[in-house]
């Protein structure tokens, strides 16, 4: 009995971490978030990010096009050119 319960909270547990981050998230947030991320190298992390801002209709339209240049310049990093 111990041992289904022990199993029941890890399964229960594996299944809730991704529900915690997959959290919408404030544009203003994931922006600074993409940004360190580039900055850092992580050039895949923050391709996605700034992906997500580039399609995300709240995010703000004065601010997409620079969204866009950050996410190209990630591809071309990663050498994904033939993806834009």
């Amino acid at each position: 009995m111990k041992r289904l319960l022990i199993c029941f909270a890890c399964f229960t547990g594996v299944l809730a971490v991704p529900l915690a981050f997959s959290q919408p998230m404030n544009p203003a947030t994931l922006r600074g978030q993409a940004q360190k991320l580039k900055t850092d190298g992580n050039f895949n992390d923050s391709y996605k990010a700034f992906r997500r801002l580039c399609l995300d209709p709240n995010a703000g339209a004065n601010l997409v096009g620079q969204d866009l240049t950050s996410a190209v310049e990630c591809l071309q990093r990663l050498g994904r050119i033939q993806e834009f």
